[in-house]
């Protein structure tokens, strides 16, 4: 960066060479201000992190009953691909604990996962009255008929379930992810009926 031209001062006008340098590293350019000022983008994970935090469900879902599956969960806005979807939130235990709540009374909102080499439990059995509750309440679907993921997020060293769009979702969409597991009580219902149907 470089200055020139008169200077006026106390007594007189003080002619100054035509450059004079200063050292580069003292200033920052105006496209390296500009950069600089640009607000960062915030990654879908840092968004899922906050509302793990709030311990609320992000906005604009509807909860409706959906045959032969029961309750289920459509989005009312449109959701591109990758973005944060909703938390699945439940009681933090081990898989041995939740192996054996499964053989004394079986649920199909326990989800054992592995973290860090460990296996655990998210027990979402018991439905909340207030705060994250929508997560639990999507179905399972398989292939190209889910677009959702599951994906596991560590805040305060505690891993957290969370679902990310696995594709753009359209508005009134129903939200769908793969559960991993077979023989679900509506899958075994829909065959039956199937079976019904051609006899």
């Amino acid at each position: 960066m470089c200055f020139s031209g008169p200077v006026k001062t106390k007594f007189t006008s003080v002619i100054l060479p035509q450059k004079v340098y200063a050292r580069r590293s003292v200033f920052k350019t105006i496209s390296w201000i500009q950069k600089d000022m640009r607000p960062k983008r915030i990654t879908p994970e840092e968004v899922a992190a906050g509302y793990i935090k709030s311990k609320e469900d992000p906005p604009n879902y509807r909860i409706e009953i959906i045959p032969p599956k029961g309750r289920g969960v459509r989005t009312t806005v449109k959701r591109r691909k990758h973005d944060f979807i909703l938390c699945y939130h439940g009681e933090y235990i081990t898989q041995k604990m939740g192996e054996e709540r499964e053989d004394s009374q079986e649920s199909v909102f326990r989800y054992f996962f592995s973290y860090q080499g460990k296996d655990w439990c998210i027990d979402a059995t018991v439905e909340p009255s207030t705060g994250q509750s929508l997560g639990r309440l999507v179905n399972h679907a398989r292939g190209k008929d889910q677009n959702c993921l599951m994906k596991i997020v560590t805040v305060n060293s505690r891993p957290h379930l969370c679902l990310f769009a696995s594709r753009d979702i359209h508005e009134e969409e129903e939200l769908l992810y793969d559960y991993g597991v077979d023989n679900l009580p509506w899958e075994i219902h829909s065959q039956q009926q199937k079976q019904t149907g051609m006899t």
